[in-house]
């Protein structure tokens, strides 16, 4: 059950990092290619945000976690 868990977290983590990196390079077409330069700016901020909420959760969940141990 253990390694459920684990291969949940590590994909929820890879998902949260392909779509900051998808953001970034949508943001450099939007920047460079459309010439849309402030929509570029814009996407370019989604990169730290998601990571940023992923980090949050995963940090959630790990001190849940902790404390059901502690619980326990």
């Amino acid at each position: 059950m253990a390694d459920q868990n684990i291969e949940a977290e590590e994909k929820a983590s890879s998902g949260a990092l392909m779509a900051a990196g998808l953001s970034v390079l949508y943001s450099l077409y939007l920047f460079y290619i459309q010439g849309e330069r402030s929509k570029g700016i814009f996407v370019g901020l989604w990169a730290p945000t998601i990571l940023t909420i992923a980090s949050y959760v995963e940090q959630t969940d790990l001190t849940e976690k902790a404390q059901n141990e502690l619980d326990a």
